[in-house]
């Protein structure tokens, strides 16, 4: 019941501004990245970096997206205590 609370904290349906700064950090660091693209394309130390940053930027933004896409389905079939939606749908079963 604990771990239940703990993420509750976490479901973007109940928390919409955590997420919205989440995914405004990938976006600033994506327009990093193609600054660093566009302005620096034969600099080959800055197109290492570049290379290094944007996997550790891919992994991120997909652990990102799973965990936000987990959270909210959690959320959503009654796993993390949404018991609105239970409710509806056995209402509405007759």
């Amino acid at each position: 019941m604990v771990m239940i609370t703990i993420l509750r904290h976490f479901v973007p349906t109940l928390h919409p501004v955590r997420w919205a700064i989440i995914n405004g950090m990938c976006l600033v660091w994506s327009i990093f990245l193609l600054s660093l693209i566009f302005f620096y394309p034969d600099d080959p130390r800055s197109q290492d970096f570049v290379r290094r940053n944007y996997y550790v930027y891919d992994l991120i933004t997909c652990i990102v997206w799973v965990l936000e896409m987990a959270m909210d389905v959690s959320y959503y079939i009654g796993l993390l205590g949404s018991r609105r939606r239970k409710k509806q749908y056995t209402n509405n079963q007759g």
